[in-house]
């Protein structure tokens, strides 16, 4: 060990020097704390004996500059004084001496000290080592859990990705949802698609447990559930006649997957859920449950209340039997589907949500678009749930039969391309709208009339929304408005459909642009920008403004 000896006397300095040469240790000596300072900087010096008083700088002003410099490894320090009162000692060792030594020093004395500081300095490196340990393993343990995160991420991007985009729009039928895992992945899963043209599959499930487990699982069977042209065992059944195929009613498909997914081969994991059917001119359901929570029947004109018939959840038993149920859905009923996490969801006195109060609120919100009564029902889950973290999935899919092959156009022509999207009833979403306007343009307009029509369909789009923001909602509410983009053979129309007051731009009077006048301007443009404007209502609660832009030039 390599040893500091600082002492201005030249004599103490040898003396001090010769006892620890003698007792086998590597000593450098100076004449001052200064010097001293500079060698502690520049070498690896572990251990300082320093005189108190000496020029430049003295032994506690050595001491407070060891204990305050940022090394990584400690300094045993020793002063030797011929002060031996007892503030003296206190003033020492507050400035970070760790032992005193009294002239004339002892050699004896001297080996003891030294050792003692061997021993301290011998559990500070133990100490330096272990935590240095510590850090390596934090670090690998951080490293891990980055590439654990990421994974998670990765995972919980898959499963969002088997969830329907928002912006596709099926003819006839409107579906709204709720999705709220627990942590990054979920149990539940769900979807809603075209089996043909005139048939809707959907379904809910969940998946026994939380975590990865149960999200791979949920995820392997909505790769299944998702119509392909060369998938005909599951949804489709092949036949040799027009039109060439069969789709396999709901018990025979939650057959399958009971058959497929057995629980010893799935770690012990079994799931519940429905499968339904439901066709897009009649509004005839066909439903299968097994072992889910009941669905809730929202008619326009009656009573909310459960549906439906239990079952055994899929992967228990190898030959239960399933059977179907039918709904017959009115213009305007709803149907909610929904996962357990649903109804458990507690609040702070752990109390459950529970199905009488979900068909509550249901029933109450019948009049509001399906859209804003389900953000309803989510925000009396959050408030019900509070700051605590959720136990268990939260998911519901919604539908509502609008009954009619296509909803809210003219005619009984189908549109060739329907997009949409959802925004919150406030002014600050106009870009929004402006970018989903501008893109379903630029894909479906003409070249040649894209530049004339994009700017004024883009202006009677923005102000119709803006005014029916400010004039036809409740300020601070809860209400969305939806605007969907259609594509016709020599037209695009643009449809705003919102909760709240009747709002009809064809009553709006012109305005007087002497400047007596401005209100009323903006829709005044609308009327000047697009070739039609129509106001109707539609659905229970909603209203729609419709705006044509025709593609061609009508002949005089």
């Amino acid at each position: 060990m390599r040893i500091l000896v600082v002492d201005d006397d030249l004599i103490n300095c040898e003396l001090i020097s010769h006892h620890l040469v003698a007792l086998g240790y590597e000593v450098i000596t100076c004449a001052d704390g200064q010097e001293a300072w500079e060698i502690i900087v520049s070498q690896e010096i572990s251990l300082v004996v320093t005189d108190w008083i000496m020029p430049r700088m003295d032994g506690i002003e050595l001491c407070n500059k060891i204990r305050q410099a940022p090394f990584g490894r400690y300094i045993y320090t020793i002063i030797i004084t011929s002060k031996a009162e007892k503030q003296d000692l206190i003033l020492g060792m507050d400035a970070g001496a760790d032992e005193f030594l009294v002239k004339p020093v002892n050699r004896e004395v001297l080996g003891a000290c030294i050792r003692a500081g061997e021993r301290i300095l011998a559990l500070e490196h133990r100490l330096e080592e272990r935590n240095r340990k510590l850090q390596e393993s934090r670090d690998r343990m951080q490293h891990a859990y980055g590439i654990i995160q990421k994974d998670l991420e990765a995972a919980a991007r898959v499963q969002k990705s088997l969830i329907p985009q928002k912006n596709i729009v099926h003819a006839g039928i409107r579906f709204h949802w709720m999705f709220e895992p627990c942590s990054h992945v979920a149990g539940d899963i769900f979807n809603f698609f075209a089996l043909d043209e005139g048939h809707l599959g959907f379904y809910l499930l969940d998946v026994s447990g939380h975590g990865i487990p149960a999200a791979m699982l949920s995820v392997m069977i909505g790769k299944l559930l998702v119509p392909d042209s060369h998938q005909t065992d599951l949804l489709k059944r092949s036949q040799s006649y027009p039109p060439y195929y069969q789709l396999v009613p709901p018990e025979e498909v939650v057959r399958s997957l009971n058959n497929k997914f057995q629980s010893s081969e799935n770690f012990g994991r079994y799931f519940t859920m429905i499968y339904g059917v439901i066709d897009c001119a009649t509004g005839t359901v066909q439903l299968c449950q097994a072992g889910h929570p009941h669905p809730v029947l929202v008619p326009v004109n009656g009573q909310a209340r459960v549906v439906g018939q239990s079952g055994f959840p899929v992967g228990i038993l190898p030959d239960a039997e399933y059977t179907s149920y039918e709904l017959q859905l009115e213009p305007g009923d709803r149907l909610v589907l929904y996962s357990d996490g649903i109804t458990g969801c507690m609040n702070a006195r752990d109390v459950e949500f529970g199905q009488e109060q979900l068909i509550r609120l249901l029933a109450k919100t019948t009049r509001q678009s399906l859209a804003t009564s389900m953000r309803t029902l989510e925000r009396a889950l959050r408030e019900w749930n509070g700051p605590k973290a959720s136990v268990d999935d939260m998911t519901l899919l919604a539908l509502t039969y609008t009954g009619g092959s296509v909803c809210y156009t003219s005619t009984e022509e189908s549109p060739a391309v329907h997009r949409a999207i959802e925004i919150e009833g406030s002014v600050d979403r106009a870009a929004e709208v402006r970018r989903f306007v501008d893109n379903f343009c630029k894909k479906n307009v003409p070249a040649k009339r894209r530049v004339q029509d994009l700017w004024q369909v883009e202006l009677a789009v923005h102000e119709t929304v803006t005014n029916v923001v400010l004039h036809a909602i409740e300020k601070n509410g809860n209400s969305v408005i939806r605007i969907e983009g259609l594509t016709f053979g020599d037209r695009i129309e643009f449809l705003i459909v919102y909760d709240g007051r009747a709002f009809d731009p064809e009553t709006v009077p012109e305005p007087r642009l002497d400047g007596s006048q401005t209100a009323h301007f903006g829709i005044h443009l609308v009327n000047l920008c697009m070739d039609e404007v129509e106001y109707r209502t539609q659905c229970p609660g909603e209203k729609c403004i419709r705006l044509v832009k025709n593609l061609f030039d009508k002949p005089v």
